[in-house]
């Protein structure tokens, strides 16, 4: 293996860690929201059952 092979391998090796790390935080993010239209829709519209996007009603 030549300098140039390792040295793109340990690149491309970082920028793959790197991806799965974005991954999992946007599927975070995208956890807190949920949440987060849950609770606006309980505050607005106390004695309906909060929805999600999909329409399928959430545990309180």
């Amino acid at each position: 293996m030549t300098l140039v092979e390792v040295i793109l391998g340990i690149l491309l090796g970082g920028l793959f860690h790197r991806t799965i790390e974005l991954t999992a935080q946007v599927a975070l993010i995208q956890a807190d929201l949920k949440i987060i239209r849950r609770d606006i829709s309980l505050i607005l519209e106390p004695g309906r059952p909060a929805l999600d996007d999909d329409g399928m009603t959430l545990d309180r």
